[in-house]
């Protein structure tokens, strides 16, 4: 097994947080799942200890405004230092209503 730290940025490269990803392997399998920012790890970053092979991470969306980035491949070496990913998310606006009560 192999630490891999999966980090999300904006744009800008700063972290973000709240981004849910879910890690399957290469037959589509769930493996697991984590959150970036959760009180453990680093602002807008993940740590998963993973076997080496092929995987697809996918993310959710975040509650504090980002579009997620479509499902992405990667391949867990088991070299320490390469198994880092960095992931860039979209910044959106969230729709408002100009009616106050919806």
């Amino acid at each position: 097994m192999s630490d891999v730290l999966i980090a999300c940025q904006d744009e800008n490269t700063d972290p973000v947080n709240d981004v849910l990803i879910r890690i399957y392997d290469d037959s589509d399998i769930f493996v697991t799942q984590g959150s970036t920012g959760d009180g453990v790890n680093a602002d807008g970053e993940r740590l998963f200890d993973l076997a080496a092979g092929d995987y697809t991470m996918r993310l959710s969306m975040s509650s504090n405004g980002y579009a997620i980035t479509s499902p992405q491949s990667f391949t867990v070496t088991g070299v320490p230092a390469s198994d880092i990913f960095d992931v860039e998310v979209q910044l959106f606006s969230k729709p408002t209503s100009p009616n106050s009560y919806l």
